[in-house]
């Protein structure tokens, strides 16, 4: 993976920045695409933005194919290599723990990404064109989010993870009570600060999680480290913004399930308390 190159070729001082500057494709791209995308297919068609899309995303992989390498594995000294293999990420109870706030933060991030339009829209009673020019802003906040958390992390904090996903998920408990009590006709200097926030805190944890997990397992078994990850948020991804639909329509609105987010990440964060983290000495 992406972050196991990133473990690879940097050292531990730099490993949050370097994968957090990774991370900024998704949302530097999802503020690209709003843009590009619906003038694009306005103007020649949705199949003509779609084939655009993948034009540029088959550039890109063939561009990193070619210029790409590998750092040479160092040679093993020993009877035995360490073992590194499926079974042992699967035996790490620490990886398990952050895979499973992960799944809290990556479905807070979705239901963030997929429901704020629509609130804006239905209980704000702001244009749509406008809802969306907030969502730009909250993809700009998850950039911003991205970089400076791994700065944070590196620089501030000394290589602790931790520390800096909890003020993620603190800012995303703030951002989840905020826009429960932002009453219809709020204008934009409350709601561009707003949007921007739930993409610095909701968003911006991403390369954070990716370093810690990839530490936990250690360079060699990376790679597999974060698969499991990954596997496990998206469990969130897929569950969590049904559940907040259904929040929405048989409890009591928009309101509750904003609440009910912010009780969410409330536990995401407990998870995080018993994880054995690594010292950037050790990593």
């Amino acid at each position: 993976t992406t972050t196991k190159a990133g473990m690879a070729w940097f050292p531990p001082r730099q490993r949050a920045t370097v994968v957090g500057l990774k991370q900024v494709g998704l949302p530097f791209g999802g503020a690209v695409g709003a843009l590009v995308m619906p003038p694009l297919a306005l103007a020649f068609g949705w199949r003509t933005a779609v084939a655009f899309a993948a034009a540029v995303v088959g550039a890109l992989a063939l561009l990193t194919w070619a210029l790409y390498r590998d750092l040479p594995e160092p040679a093993v000294t020993g009877s035995a290599p360490a073992r590194t293999g499926f079974w042992t990420v699967m035996r790490n109870r620490d990886l398990w723990l952050v895979g499973v706030s992960t799944l809290i933060f990556a479905g807070v991030q979705t239901v963030f990404l997929s429901f704020l339009v629509l609130y804006l829209r239905e209980v704000v009673q702001i244009a749509l064109v406008a809802a969306a020019k907030y969502l730009v802003a909250t993809q700009c906040g998850g950039v911003a989010g991205r970089v400076g958390f791994g700065l944070l992390s590196d620089r501030l904090f000394g290589g602790r993870r931790r520390i800096v996903l909890a003020i993620a998920g603190l800012g995303s408990i703030a951002c989840a009570l905020l826009l429960s009590a932002t009453a219809p006709g709020a204008g934009p200097s409350r709601l561009l600060p707003l949007a921007a926030g739930i993409g610095f805190f909701g968003v911006g944890w991403n390369g954070v999680q990716h370093t810690l997990m990839a530490e936990l397992a250690g360079v060699r078994a990376a790679g597999t480290a974060v698969g499991l990850g990954l596997a496990i948020s998206s469990l969130g991804v897929t569950v969590c913004p049904p559940i907040f639909g259904l929040v929405v329509e048989r409890v009591g609105g928009f309101g509750a399930a904003w609440l009910s987010l912010a009780v969410s990440m409330v536990l995401g964060l407990l998870l995080l308390i018993p994880v054995r983290e690594r010292t950037m000495a050790t990593s």
